[in-house]
């Protein structure tokens, strides 16, 4: 009878190693900088923490209890700050599209109104994708159903940028070929200096 081998403690040790940096890259990813570069921002106990990198000092910049409205909790999937970190925009209710969920709902917080606003809440539900914020924070755009929108956020006024999407012409994102061979999913951008939106098709 031949015995298998047990697996030697190097090979043991490069595999706990591989563990381990895979979860540290997934955490990494939830981390955003700050607006002057000094901190770090992450999810975690269902609460927004900011880190001194200076000191180690955390501050809770949302509880867990912000990130509920009208009895729904927004548990988000992503989330990125305008520049001026005035209004927040997270990712939820996911689903997947090919390999990864780029499809779900957003909502728009505001700090100074301590609100909610559901963005593209006349879309059918877990329809948008790859939602940005403008440089000024004062609209959003998004992928719905194969066509780009621009939303204001101050009147929710919705505009097509495009009407002609179908599933044989996608506008502001890229196909399973580009997202595996060349990591396009998203393929519009703002202007970084006015609220002007470059778009791919």
């Amino acid at each position: 009878m031949h015995m298998i081998p047990s697996p030697k403690p190097s090979l043991l040790i490069l595999l706990c190693l591989c563990f381990v940096i895979t979860v540290s890259a997934q955490r990494v990813t939830d981390l955003r900088w700050s607006a002057d570069g000094g901190s770090t921002i992450a999810y975690k106990n269902n609460q927004l923490v900011q880190t001194d990198l200076a000191t180690g000092n955390e501050t809770v910049i949302m509880a867990a209890d912000q990130f509920k409205q009208n009895g729904l909790n927004i548990k988000p999937a992503g989330y990125t700050f305008s520049q001026d970190q005035s209004r927040l925009l997270v990712f939820t209710n996911t689903a997947r599209v090919w390999r990864y969920n780029t499809r779900g709902d957003y909502w728009v917080y505001t700090k100074s109104t301590s609100q909610w606003k559901q963005v593209g809440k006349n879309r059918p539900a877990q329809t948008l994708m790859f939602a940005k914020l403008s440089p000024d924070g004062k609209k959003v755009a998004y992928v719905s159903q194969q066509n780009i929108y621009v939303e204001d956020l101050a009147t929710d006024a919705e505009t097509a940028l495009t009407t002609n999407g179908n599933r044989r012409l996608i506008n502001g994102t890229f196909d399973w070929v580009y997202e595996e061979e060349f990591s396009c999913r998203d393929g519009f951008r703002w202007s970084p200096m006015v609220s002007r939106l470059l778009t791919g098709r």
